[in-house]
């Protein structure tokens, strides 16, 4: 090949895979004049067999010399150098040509022509010090924390605690194309669905919360929900909405929001949307300008069902018996007395409680991952599947960025992050889309 601007065009350049041997062989006289080479074997080789003191490991017809270089079973043996081993290991896992693969890969391909004891176990920290590997990779054991459950106090009433989402982008309804959901989370599981739009304010669903919940029972004392619109400032995620703040303040209603990018502490509401939106596919499909209209049946229709957990529906739960769904044979009342009624309605609501607080004992025994994997000062990688960063295209995008340090830990399964001041989301993040960040003496440092 010749040069193209050089002014001797007879020059004749390189190809850069003799450059990659230049580099083999700079290695090789790095081992060749290291001061750490096995005297017992360079002894044994320079008088043949007739030394003292035989080699440390291995049998001595497995050693010989090439040109000062030691070979054990014809393969390079490295001195006890951790920068040698480091750069002999860099050299068959960081090249583009190698492709960053994975432990056993890299170990056959080192083995290939080097060996020193202990090879296999610097290897495997030295992948797993990679923060390109950590940052690029699939996550094949990824923290998987259990449920955290919820805890009510026992005496406890219908909607005291609420739960709260939006299903949006419906079909235009008499005006709507969103409905609010409300499920009472502790006692009864009723749900309430309110027909809304899409873009909703804090306002008005704290207007529908007084004309459809707070009318019928009363004031709750809780909300739990996600971070969406209605709920967070204009300043950002991290920040809850002016008009929720208020509605704490004044009437000390807690506000409990979800984790940035992982509703599951709204997992009542998410389950109940899962059934609301198989509704519309059955019943709107050829009509859906109709949802709206038929959203009362809808809630009726889940309000009068068993719940897998109360053994219950909510219906009986509230009101201590089941509405009539369809029409009747019977000719005699099958409603008990009003204090009959009202005394099976007491119990129903305790064993109700009782169901809940073993099915949160169950939960609860199942340790959480995330508590023995993260703690407070650990730095640890973010899943980029809900980041928007400035790449071309997704596919080019790492599965995880950072390292970011733990600043606070807020729960078994809730951490709070440092990230960079121009990110404006929301720190807390939930432990699944947390990986811890491994640095190793046997990688070295390393930047992402």
């Amino acid at each position: 090949m010749t040069g193209g601007e050089n002014d001797n065009k007879d020059v004749v350049l390189l190809g850069p895979e003799l450059f990659a041997k230049a580099v083999n062989v700079e290695l090789q006289e790095r081992i060749r004049d290291s001061k750490l080479q096995d005297n017992s074997v360079v002894e044994y080789i320079t008088l043949k067999g007739k030394a003292t003191k035989r080699p440390e490991f291995g049998k001595p017809e497995d050693w010989s010399d090439d040109n000062g270089i030691l070979l054990y079973k014809n393969r390079v043996y490295v001195p006890p150098d951790n920068q040698l081993y480091r750069d002999i290991v860099k050299m068959h896992h960081n090249a583009p040509i190698m492709g960053h693969p994975g432990v056993q890969k890299t170990y056959d391909l080192v083995k290939r022509e080097y060996m020193w004891p202990g090879m296999r176990k610097f290897i495997v920290q030295y992948v797993k010090g990679c923060a390109t590997c950590q940052t690029s990779k699939v996550n094949t054991h990824p923290i998987k924390p259990g449920l955290i459950p919820i805890q009510h106090s026992g005496d406890t009433r219908p909607f005291q605690t609420i739960t709260m989402d939006y299903i949006t982008d419906l079909p235009e309804s008499d005006g709507f194309n969103a409905v609010q959901v409300v499920v009472d989370h502790d006692v009864s599981k009723a749900a309430v669905f309110s027909p809304c739009t899409k873009n909703i304010t804090a306002e008005g669903a704290m207007d529908i919360l007084q004309r459809d919940v707070y009318r019928r029972f009363g004031l709750p004392a809780k909300v739990i929900s996600d971070r969406g619109p209605q709920f967070i400032s204009d300043r950002g995620p991290q920040f809850i909405s002016k008009a929720f703040k208020e509605l704490h303040n004044s009437l000390g209603i807690e506000m409990a929001l979800s984790t940035a990018y992982h509703p599951q502490t709204d997992g009542e509401t998410e389950r109940v949307n899962q059934e609301l939106d198989l509704a519309f596919r059955l019943y709107c499909a050829n009509n859906p300008e109709n949802w709206a209209k038929l959203l009362p049946q809808f809630e009726f229709a889940h309000n009068q069902q068993t719940h897998s957990v109360t053994g219950k529906s909510p219906f009986e739960l509230l009101y201590g018996f089941q509405p009539e769904a369809a029409g009747t044979v019977r000719t005699t009342p099958k409603h008990p007395s009003t204090e009959q009624r009202l005394q099976s309605l007491q119990k129903a609501r305790e064993n109700t409680i009782a169901a809940h607080a073993q099915a949160a004992a169950a939960m609860s025994r199942r340790l959480p991952a995330a508590q023995v994997l993260l703690k407070l000062g650990d730095k640890v990688l973010l899943d980029t599947k809900n980041l928007r960063l400035p790449y071309v295209s997704r596919k080019l995008i790492p599965k995880r960025v950072g390292p970011f340090t733990i600043v606070k830990v807020l729960g078994p399964v809730t951490f709070k992050l440092k990230l960079p001041e121009t990110w404006k989301i929301h720190p807390v993040f939930h432990a699944a889309l947390l990986t811890p960040y491994h640095t190793t003496k046997e990688h070295g440092p390393d930047y992402v």
